[in-house]
């Protein structure tokens, strides 16, 4: 036997109730269809992205400054803005996160760091002093120490250099930094830090393990950065060793990378599922570095307490983070496992 449904059920809603029910379904959407915050993977894969943009069109700006500079249509202090623009670039990168620096050799060439006998001026002196004129052809010939951001460093910063002095380097050294700054650009869009597949699940293992392996190794390349900058014994930067002396920006420099640091943990503690007890201690160390951030320019500033702050982050990443997300970490930096 079949049941039919009594007419009035039906009736269309009156064009009053069908009004609310359509501004409703906006509503509903907004509150239970918003998008997933990104995973952790994903914010890394973006930053690598928004991080190598910045590089490439710092480095190609200085290539031209360079040339107007050295044709007498751009001050010097232009130039040296912009070379520690990209000062502040690399301090904010840490370390060396894109897979193109390792795979084409490249880690030297472009910070020949820490430089402890003063290769870069010692080289750039002695080219200098025999009058053959620096191309990207001889350049190819050259040692790291001429070619990098050090050089640079050098030759728009030293007062013992005249302007034609600086035009005989500049050109060919900038020029030489912009393309290696492309290459690793090109690779990285064949080659890129985090594999698209796996920000797709927040969960995902590989995804996790590149995120994790790649804060970590930010933490530590901060931490040594540090350690080969200043006085153990004193927590005092070294003058001719810390990042950015001959620029007078060792605090910028080291600022810029705490800066970033900051931001990854800020990061990892709203998009990874921690317990409450990790989550508080990284907040911990992460309200302590805000609160040192302030203190940088002091010239009286002790340095080992940004250290230890560094390292105590390490171990919090090293341990119970790791632990509670089932990552090895160091293991590898790149393939996921």
């Amino acid at each position: 036997m079949m049941f039919h449904l009594p007419l009035k059920c039906t009736l269309l809603p009156s064009r009053k109730t069908l009004g609310k029910l359509i501004l409703a379904v906006p509503l509903l959407c907004i509150a239970g269809c918003a998008e997933k915050a990104p995973s952790y993977s994903e914010y890394w894969r973006s930053w690598g992205d928004t991080q190598l943009e910045h590089w490439a069109s710092s480095s190609k700006k200085l290539e031209v400054d360079s040339l107007t500079y050295c044709q007498g249509a751009l001050g010097l202090d232009q130039v040296q803005n912009q070379i520690l623009d990209l000062a502040l670039i690399w301090a904010g990168i840490n370390g060396l996160p894109y897979h193109a620096i390792a795979d084409l050799n490249l880690n030297f060439e472009l910070y020949f760091w820490p430089d402890k006998r003063d290769m870069t001026r010692a080289r750039l002196s002695q080219r200098l002093q025999s009058g053959i004129p620096l191309t990207e052809n001889t350049l190819a010939e050259a040692t790291a120490a001429e070619k990098g951001l050090l050089a640079l460093e050098w030759i728009g910063f030293s007062d013992q250099l005249t302007n034609e002095q600086r035009c005989d380097l500049l050109p060919a050294v900038s020029a030489h930094y912009q393309d290696n700054v492309q290459k690793i650009s090109k690779y990285h869009g064949e080659n890129p830090l985090v594999n698209k597949a796996w920000i797709q699940d927040a969960q995902s293992p590989e995804g996790k393990s590149i995120a994790l392996n790649l804060l970590f190794q930010q933490l530590a390349y901060f931490s040594n950065s540090l350690r080969n900058s200043m006085n153990a014994s004193t927590g005092k930067l070294i003058p001719v060793l810390a990042q950015g002396w001959r620029m007078d920006a060792s605090p910028r420099i080291f600022s810029a990378s705490l800066n970033s640091v900051i931001q990854h943990l800020q990061a990892l503690n709203m998009r990874v599922d921690l317990s409450a007890t990790t989550k508080e201690k990284l907040q911990t160390h992460i309200t302590a570095m805000q609160s040192l951030s302030t203190e940088l320019s002091n010239q009286d500033f002790d340095w080992r307490r940004l250290q230890q702050v560094i390292i105590a982050a390490e171990g919090v990443i090293e341990g119970p983070v790791a632990q509670e997300q089932n990552i090895l970490l160091g293991f590898s930096n790149y393939d996921g496992d």
